[in-house]
């Protein structure tokens, strides 16, 4: 099948799409960020689904239960990386435990001389859990699928000290870099390093 495209102006880039992508989110008044960010990993490798509510379209056989993997199996020299997008510090746990045991086959370490976090301990689990997830995904030889992910992480908003070093920390455990964004023309400079 072939098309012949005249009007280049009609073409959208992936930075486009993901731009609009991140305008058309809705928020709430909470941060699930260690559970949105497990869940994305679930879905790039390929593993079952723990979120109560998921696009089919994104799932095998439009089913529910197993994400489809976007990492091909016989392209096993391409990147693939994740972006964990947020506001601010965690504010929900939204079972990040529960969800992350279920990657890693095992409990989050809660040693702080292997996956170190700053400020309060309410959310001392969540950061240890997305920089266990964050090393899994980097490792093929730790994941189910044997592809290495690796992980960034960009923080929108007035920041502070101690959610830049946790933020910081699961980038660098996971292969990746940290990025400050508070506008659009931040947010492209930021991905486009």
């Amino acid at each position: 099948y072939r098309q012949t495209i005249t009007n280049l102006a009609q073409l959208k880039t992936a930075r486009d799409e993901l731009w609009e992508e991140i305008q058309a989110l809705n928020f709430n008044v909470s941060t699930p960020l260690g559970a949105a960010y497990v869940e994305t990993m679930r879905y790039m490798m390929g593993l079952g689904v723990y979120a109560p509510a998921v696009d089919s379209r994104v799932t095998v056989n439009g089913a529910s239960t197993t994400y489809k993997t976007p990492i091909k199996a016989d392209n096993q020299c391409s990147a693939n990386y994740v972006f964990a997008l947020t506001d601010g510090e965690p504010t929900e746990t939204a079972s990040v435990g529960g969800n992350s045991s279920g990657v890693l086959g095992a409990s989050c370490p809660t040693s702080t001389s292997t996956y170190p976090y700053w400020g309060s301990s309410d959310y001392r689990s969540t950061w240890q859990c997305m920089q266990a997830v964050a090393d899994w995904g980097l490792s093929p030889d730790k994941n189910q699928i044997g592809a290495r992910v690796r992980t960034s992480t960009v923080f929108f908003g007035k920041s502070d000290t101690n959610t830049v070093n946790n933020l910081t920390r699961v980038a660098k455990v996971g292969g990746g870099a940290y990025y400050s964004a508070g506008s659009e023309a931040e947010l492209v400079r930021a991905i486009s390093q």
